[in-house]
């Protein structure tokens, strides 16, 4: 396992997750502003990487995850990378396409359409002053542009509806959208890819945009939620998923696997895979 950090060693830290113009979609808020097939990007004579990529820990740390990750990945013949909390910015998502699986636990949102690109919004562990730091003038540009977004989470989660103006004050974080996948130059080798995540999948319809994208660029296999989960799921989820791989299952065959799995009991949403299989 690599476990990577920002080489000026900022803490991890518990944070809620964006900013000034709102849509309130369930968990988060955006702002303006060994099946055959599915051979996963793996070159003769190289050790496989898989990446581990978790925003999530800055609310809902789970070590125990980690390692069983680490552990069943690593049976199957995988290098982890780990990356959790205030580390999951931009530099591993802009690479992500150096692997073989990619693994993101983390906060969603979706956009109607209203207030930038229509589609799911993934979460760095970054607030938004901590990437304009970090990137500088590259989140503007992104922000613009519309292939970021702020957005908050509801302090009482993500069922419960909260006024406008409860929302101004709260922390704003990096989320990014369709735009910001459609617009990195990746060349994947059939990477296969779990966004375990509120709305990675779509709102009320079932919404693939962010999988056609990587698809088009060369990814076998894209996984989403439909809908809001608990981070309970989340983690039941990805815990099925690498089991599956360590017990000798190809990647893509264990992410269609996954959606046998029943839905999230609390806010129903379901796991839905697309494929770039003929």
């Amino acid at each position: 396992m690599v476990v990577l950090g920002r080489s000026r060693g900022r803490r991890l830290r518990v944070l809620l997750l964006a900013g000034l113009v709102f849509v309130v979609v369930g968990v988060a808020v955006l702002l303006h502003g060994s099946g055959g097939g599915g051979g996963v990007g793996i070159v003769a004579g190289l050790t496989p990487r898989a990446l581990y990529y978790d925003p999530l820990w800055r609310n809902y740390p789970n070590e125990t995850l980690v390692d069983l990750v680490v552990e069943e990945l690593g049976r199957a013949g995988y290098r982890v990378d780990v990356v959790l909390g205030s580390d999951a910015g931009l530099l591993e998502l802009d690479v992500m396409d150096g692997y073989s699986i990619v693994i993101i636990r983390s906060h969603g949102a979706y956009s109607n359409g209203s207030l930038g690109p229509r589609g799911p919004y993934i979460y760095t562990g970054l607030l938004v002053e901590e990437a304009e730091e970090e990137y500088g003038g590259r989140i503007d540009v992104m922000l613009s542009q519309g292939m970021a977004a702020q957005a908050v989470i509801p302090p009482e989660g993500p069922l419960v509806p909260v006024p406008e103006e409860e929302l101004v004050g709260l922390p704003r974080y990096l989320a990014v959208g369709p735009g910001y996948f459609n617009a990195t130059p990746y060349y994947f080798n059939n990477t296969v890819i779990l966004v375990a995540s509120c709305y990675s999948m779509g709102d009320e319809y079932v919404d693939p945009v962010i999988g056609e994208i990587l698809a088009s660029k060369g990814a076998s296999g894209y996984a989403g939620f439909q809908g809001v989960v608990s981070w309970a799921t989340v983690d039941m989820v990805i815990g099925e998923y690498v089991r599956l791989i360590g017990s000798g299952l190809n990647p893509l065959t264990a992410l269609e696997r996954l959606e046998d799995l029943p839905p999230d009991p609390v806010g129903g949403g379901r796991i839905v895979v697309y494929t770039s299989r003929v």
